[in-house]
C-alpha cells in the first residue's frame, strides 16, 4: 500500500513501514523567514563579540550568542527534517525498529514484540502552545500511532493522518494478531 507520505511493504519475515515527513507548508514558510532573522542577529552577536572593547566579553553576552546559535542550529534541523526526513519502522515476530532518519543521522529504538500491546491512534493532537507535546508540533518526536510497551507507552508514525494510521494498523494486526 502507498500514499503520498506513506508506503507498507510485507516481506516474509515482517512488514516494513515508511513515513516521509509531512512537509507542513506554515512550519517552511515561517522557519525560513525566521533563519532570515536569525542570520542577521548572528552576525550582528559575532561582530560584537568579536570587537568587543573590553577585554572579555560580559557573561550575558556570550550567554546570549551560545543561546542564539543553539536555536538558530535547531530551527535548521527541524526546516532539514521537515524537508527530507522519514521514519522506518520494521515489525518482525520478535522485534518492532522504529528509526527516524534525518539529514545528516539517524536514530533508531528497537522494541521486542512480545512486550507490545494495544496498537492504536494517538488520543491528542499536539499543539505548537502545549508543552506536553514538546517537539510534536514541529514533527520531531510523538506520532500517530500509539502502543503499551511494558509499562509505558510509545509513539511512531509522525506525519500520518489519522485514515493512513487505520491503513497500518489494519496491516500490522492482519499481519501480528497480538497487536
Amino acid at each position: 500500500m502507498k500514499t503520498r507520505h506513506l508506503r507498507i511493504n510485507q516481506y516474509p519475515e515482517g512488514l516494513k513501514v515508511i513515513i516521509s515527513a509531512r512537509r507542513s507548508p506554515f512550519v517552511n514558510f515561517f522557519l525560513l523567514f525566521w533563519m532570515i532573522g536569525w542570520i542577521i542577529g548572528e552576525i550582528e552577536i559575532t561582530g560584537n563579540l568579536i570587537n568587543y572593547e573590553a577585554e572579555t566579553p560580559d557573561a550575558f553576552m556570550v550567554f546570549w550568542a551560545v543561546g542564539w546559535t543553539l536555536s538558530g542550529l535547531l530551527a535548521v534541523f527541524i526546516w532539514l527534517y521537515n524537508m527530507k526526513g522519514r521514519e522506518i519502522v520494521s515489525i518482525s515476530d520478535s522485534e518492532l525498529i522504529r528509526i527516524r532518519q534525518f539529514v545528516f543521522f539517524s536514530r533508531s529504538k528497537i522494541f521486542a514484540t512480545e512486550l507490545i500491546t494495544n496498537l492504536r491512534l494517538t488520543d491528542i493532537n499536539p499543539s505548537a502552545l502545549d508543552m506536553g507535546g514538546g517537539m510534536e508540533f514541529w514533527g520531531l518526536s510523538g506520532g500517530t500511532l500509539t502502543f503499551d510497551y511494558g509499562p509505558g507507552i510509545e509513539k511512531f508514525g509522525l506525519g500520518i493522518d489519522e485514515d493512513e494510521a487505520r491503513q497500518v494498523i489494519g496491516e500490522v494486526k492482519a499481519r501480528f494478531e497480538k497487536f
